[in-house]
């Protein structure tokens, strides 16, 4: 049987409760998810184990503490670890990792399908983003992404920037989210928060590896801390057809070639 890990960029209950993706998991593939400990699932399709593991925010830093703190506080949710830590402990040879984003593309729409082909990094100091740290500021070490879903589930293609603090108004310091937004346009196409740590996690080892993130927000449609997860129906039929192909792919004569490896752009 084969072992396949499905990392969420989401504090649990998000997933669970609010965007209910363990019901339309089980409803549609005909299994049963079975908690194993506090922040990991296992289930069976098509003899093929998938583990679900969680994570939230790259690092433990006083961005991810002010996180946990607000969304126990505010949502009575419990915030899984950081991805840099998550990533250390996953042993399995085939990761799958699904998340949301914030794109920074003028042509983007809530509920586009992302797949990334590039990560970097830009971490703040503190919880807040100031107008000269973002000026000072490059994003760097960029990581070229060998995504397994690239011309196999219908998306568009990105380069990703993953951050440490979300760009919330009250997260900005004299500067207004369109600064921030032109800001970092030149780096890259979206901006989430696991990614880079993940993909950084694994590089040079061989693993099969693949990334979808769904877009939770636009330039023309902002994302507040309580939005409404209208992307929640292209999440689930993305994530379906994503678990399907995975299991066809591991179960096909496709699954003994070599896996790709990680390398680092310049």
């Amino acid at each position: 049987m084969g072992k396949i890990s499905l990392i969420f960029g989401h504090p649990k209950n998000v997933v669970i409760k609010k965007l209910k993706l363990f019901n339309d998991i089980e409803v549609n593939l005909g299994t049963k998810i079975i908690q194993i400990s506090k922040f990991r699932y296992v289930f069976n399709y098509q003899n093929n184990l998938f583990e679900i593991r969680f994570c939230y925010n790259p690092k433990k830093d006083a961005s991810y503490l002010d996180s946990k703190k607000y969304i126990k506080r505010n949502f009575d949710d419990d915030v899984p670890e950081p991805a840099r830590d998550l990533i250390k402990r996953i042993k399995t040879k085939f990761i799958i990792f699904f998340g949301v984003c914030g794109s920074i593309k003028t042509d983007s729409n809530v509920g586009d399908v992302f797949i990334p082909i590039s990560t970097r990094r830009l971490y703040f100091r503190g919880k807040f983003i100031t107008k000269k740290e973002i000026l000072s500021l490059k994003p760097s070490n960029i990581i070229k992404i060998n995504n397994i879903f690239k011309n196999k589930i219908s998306g568009k293609t990105v380069n990703d920037l993953t951050t440490n603090t979300t760009a919330f108004p009250d997260n900005l310091r004299d500067l207004t989210l369109e600064e921030y937004e032109n800001c970092i346009r030149s780096y890259a196409d979206i901006v989430q928060k696991e990614l880079y740590e993940i993909v950084k996690g694994i590089k040079n080892k061989k693993v099969g590896f693949g990334a979808i993130l769904i877009c939770s927000d636009t330039p023309k449609e902002k994302l507040k801390p309580k939005h409404n997860f209208k992307f929640k129906k292209k999440y689930s039929e993305t994530l379906i057809k994503t678990i399907k192909f995975v299991a066809d792919l591991r179960n096909s004569s496709e699954a003994n070639a070599s896996s790709p490896r990680y390398r680092s752009g310049n």
